[in-house]
């Protein structure tokens, strides 16, 4: 967490990828430190409740149970929060999505600005034609995700797994989905859904990039003008609405 900081700025929390069973602090420290950079802002990273041994939803209760502790600008933070963003990377922006919906249908202290997903994981299930497209060889397979979703033991229709299931919430929605990552197709799905609706969503693609991207940045350097094309777009919702 960036503590060097001058005034009152909205908080970050980002919860890690990994189908619900694997990632950890050290497994994005390196993405939450740039992020962290390149916005300014404190970025506070959690370890949740991994499955099998503790199934859905105990990655959730976790998620929201941070959110709500951070809302309150306990000490032990070093700062004083005005705001929140939730931001995830695969099953880390599902959970940041879910945070977003919970918060706002039962508020926390401070409010949920903005949701950052990147190639989210909706939970709705693997019939998409990008999970065919790209079942193997891709870094994620549909095996894989499979197995994932058998250890997370999620009911198909909870509103805080499916995104779809869910009513959604007005928090402005910044959402990048990777060409060819066979969570692709829902990803857009979703922010199709929630422009239908009415709400503020900024989509992204990066092109003929692959899932996982945020921790290849090394061997991946087009990785780099995504991310800041990610991080810029987030950046400007919050100046629109007057929040940096």
């Amino acid at each position: 967490m960036r503590r060097s900081v001058a005034r009152s700025w909205p908080a970050g929390r980002r919860s890690t990828g990994g189908g619900f069973v694997i990632g950890n602090l050290q497994t994005h420290d390196s993405f939450c430190t740039w992020l962290a950079d390149r916005t300014g802002l404190p970025v506070l990273a959690f370890d949740y409740r991994l499955a099998p041994e503790h199934p859905f939803p105990a990655a959730v209760d976790d998620a929201e149970a941070v959110a709500r502790w951070v809302a309150t600008a306990p000490e032990d933070l070093g700062v004083q929060p005005s705001a929140l963003i939730t931001c995830g990377d695969s099953a880390g922006a599902n959970l940041a999505a879910v945070v977003a919906q919970a918060l706002w249908d039962f508020p926390a202290r401070i409010e949920v600005v903005s949701q950052w997903l990147l190639y989210p994981y909706v939970g709705a299930g693997l019939d998409w034609p990008s999970v065919d497209h790209f079942a193997d060889g891709y870094l994620i397979s549909r095996e894989a995700m499979k197995w994932f979703d058998a250890q997370y033991a999620a009911p198909a229709d909870s509103i805080r797994h499916n995104l779809f299931q869910a009513p959604g919430s007005a928090t402005p929605l910044l959402l990048m989905t990777a060409e060819l990552d066979p969570l692709r197709d829902q990803g857009r799905r979703y922010a199709e859904r929630e422009q239908a609706a009415g709400r503020q969503v900024c989509w992204l693609e990066a092109s003929r990039m692959i899932h996982g991207f945020i921790n290849l940045r090394a061997a991946l350097p087009s990785t780099a003008n995504d991310l800041e094309a990610f991080v810029a777009s987030g950046m400007a919702m919050l100046r629109d609405r007057d929040i940096v």
